[in-house]
């Protein structure tokens, strides 16, 4: 049992390192404030634009900012260089229709370098533009890819959450004037990145254990893997921490959403568009259906029976893997009654 348990942490450890390289850029950690501006250059059409920037939790507002101005704010990066922060914008155009658009305005993995303590930004008809202080021009040339919203303003969603970045304040420039709003708050910790690396590590994770039992379903190592219980607590933790971080204070209110406190599928529909939810549930179906894979794999061992197809479908398909391991059983004892009943 001590040798099993130690070939399934070797195999952790192996996947886990991987993904790790793989995935991680090669990035010191940006130390003190970062300055971020966004500057209003809507040439020829000079439309007041909106801005709603938000990192995590925590909400900046709307905020009007006048052609040829500026929006800026300042932040610490937090020591994981995940800070991100999301900004929404919207103005008319000369037709009077409504265009939205959004930017990831701040990724400390791509502007620590890119900009360093001071990064601005040029909202433009035609997209959004990085500008060099060190060398006067513009580069790195992002499309808006703006969408008519049909004539009709409107709100600004955001489903991002973070934490541990702390901003410090942020001002609207305006002509002749200076508006000075003081934040404190924390926030920042890049969601979608977290999200999208325990997705590919849960579903690289579980792999190997389905591979074992369709490609060598007899070997002893498919056998030691299927006793071991360590795949399930290493995802049973990252669960638990996707959890953590998904957890906002209107989480029970939309599981719990109708009179009855059952769930209702509009609830449950603007909980999962979180990626981070979304991504917590992909861990929860993993394990799940890789425990149900394991006991109709053992199953069919104990009792003789194929179940290469019906673990298959357990992996994406779980409830019709299972059905179908049912009827295979119920298949084959008929089949084997019917073999005794001829030979006598």
């Amino acid at each position: 049992m001590v040798a099993s348990s130690r070939i399934m942490f070797v195999l952790f450890a192996v996947v886990v390192l991987t993904l790790g390289q793989s995935s991680r850029p090669v990035s010191a950690w940006l130390a003190g404030e970062v300055l971020l501006e966004i500057q209003n250059v809507m040439d020829p059409s000079k439309a007041k634009i909106e801005v709603h920037c938000k990192s995590g939790d925590d909400d900046l507002q709307n905020h009007v900012l006048e052609y040829g101005k500026i929006y800026s704010f300042k932040f610490e990066n937090n020591a994981l260089d995940t800070t991100l922060f999301y900004c929404y914008f919207q103005w008319k155009n000369p037709e009077g229709k409504w265009i939205q658009t959004s930017h990831d305005i701040y990724d400390a993995k791509r502007d620590q370098e890119r900009c360093m303590h001071h990064c601005q930004w040029r909202v433009a008809e035609e997209g959004f533009f990085s500008y060099s202080i060190k060398n006067d021009i513009d580069y790195a040339k992002k499309s808006v890819g703006p969408r008519s919203i049909d004539g009709r303003k409107q709100g600004f969603p955001f489903l991002l959450r973070s934490s541990n970045t702390e901003l410090f304040g942020h001002q609207l420039v305006t002509v002749g004037a200076h508006l000075h709003m003081n934040w404190s708050f924390v926030g920042g910790l890049a969601s979608s990145q977290i999200a999208s690396t325990a997705f590919t590590f849960g579903t690289t994770a579980v792999l190997p254990f389905y591979a074992l039992m369709v490609l060598a379903p007899k070997a002893e190592l498919t056998k030691i893997s299927m006793e071991s219980g360590i795949p399930y607590i290493v995802l049973g933790i990252l669960y638990a921490y996707l959890l953590y971080l998904s957890w906002t204070p209107e989480t029970l209110q939309l599981i719990f959403a109708s009179k009855y406190w059952l769930p209702e599928l509009p609830g449950m529909g603007r909980m999962f568009s979180n990626e981070m939810t979304l991504a917590s549930a992909w861990i929860h179906l993993l394990v799940v259906d890789l425990f149900a894979a394991r006991q109709v794999f053992r199953d069919g061992l104990d009792n003789e029976i194929e179940t290469r197809h019906s673990v298959s479908l357990c992996l994406f398909f779980c409830p019709v893997g299972i059905a179908t391991h049912v009827i295979t059983k119920a298949l084959t004892k008929s089949a084997g009654s019917s073999s005794r009943r001829n030979m006598h």
